[in-house]
């Protein structure tokens, strides 16, 4: 173990009186309901020091300390076993529609082409400009696309109206690529809800042929298309998926609309499935850690015996 350092966005917990660390740790997760109620700050929700040091605290003695750590070390051992095993199975439900998208990307026949993207589709960035809490259009950002590729509906952001701006308002179905940060390569699929301009950190995919939008949305959730986005991107701290790489990405596809139709529907069948199945397995992670909050409770209101 070497030294560390904090930023500003941490604080180091210490305590005057005798005092069990790990029942500290238990104490901070138990606060956290309490804590969240007192965050400010609109980009960056936080709990000022100040806050903090005014959490109300039982102190039991030592003994008792170490009682109460004893029964939730043993309590929590298992659940957390639970929680990693739901998550194990979450991890799997998604290799599972991946491989599905990739049987069925490569099911092609001679009615099918293969291209790169640059041969098929037109790239173009987004608008660069400070957003605010109002304004005429939605302004969507990287941090909008969810796990899915699907818009957020939380934390939206606006810009006011200007001629610029009306060149990068979106059209519903339009495709949204974030090219930078933890959320690179991630697609979306853009559902005309109000009026929207993409950020700058966005490269919108106009295909030149006729090819379904949502096809390629599928396409950009299987392994093949991760794989292709894995190498070419380039940077390990913040990855960079750009136009120049984007471009290189190989796309098979059918050239008819009703094929395409179908493939369409295929993929849809197989994410209604499984998506059936993953929020079942998050249904039973939020239970578990609903559950842990409950003993969490007990233990500090001394009902644990």
């Amino acid at each position: 173990r070497g030294n560390a350092l904090l930023n500003q966005h941490l604080y180091k917990v210490g305590f005057t009186a005798d005092v069990q660390k790990k029942w500290v740790y238990y104490l901070l997760l138990y606060s956290i309901s309490y804590l969240s109620k007192k965050m400010t700050g609109a980009t960056l929700q936080h709990v000022t020091k100040k806050e903090l040091v005014a959490t109300p605290v039982s102190l039991p003695n030592v003994p008792e300390q170490n009682r109460i750590v004893s029964q939730l070390d043993q309590a929590f051992e298992a659940i957390d076993q639970a929680i990693a095993n739901t998550e194990k199975n979450i991890e799997n439900v998604d290799e599972l529609f991946q491989s599905q998208l990739d049987f069925l990307f490569s099911c092609k026949d001679d009615s099918w082409s293969t291209n790169v993207l640059s041969e098929i589709a037109t790239l173009k960035y987004g608008y660069t400009e400070k957003s605010a809490d109002t304004g005429h259009y939605r302004y969507i950002r990287i941090t909008d696309i969810d796990k899915q590729g699907k818009l957020r509906t939380e934390t939206k952001q606006y810009l006011a109206y200007s001629p610029e701006a009306e060149e990068y308002l979106l059209k519903h179905n339009d495709l949204l690529m974030a090219r930078t940060g933890a959320t690179y390569g991630k697609v979306l699929l853009y559902d005309n809800i109000e009026p929207s301009i993409y950020a700058s950190y966005l490269i919108r995919i106009d295909f030149n042929i006729p090819l379904d939008n949502e096809v390629y949305w599928f396409f950009s959730k299987s392994k093949s298309y991760w794989k292709q986005a894995t190498q070419l991107s380039s940077g390990s701290a913040q990855p960079q998926f750009n136009g120049n790489a984007l471009k290189k990405v190989v796309l098979s596809y059918p050239n008819n609309k009703d094929d395409q139709e179908i493939l369409k529907e295929k993929c849809k069948a197989i994410f209604e499935l499984t998506d059936y199945l993953k929020q079942g397995y998050i249904a039973k992670l939020n239970e578990l850690e609903s559950l842990k909050m409950s003993i969490l409770e007990r233990a500090f209101k001394g009902e644990l015996v």
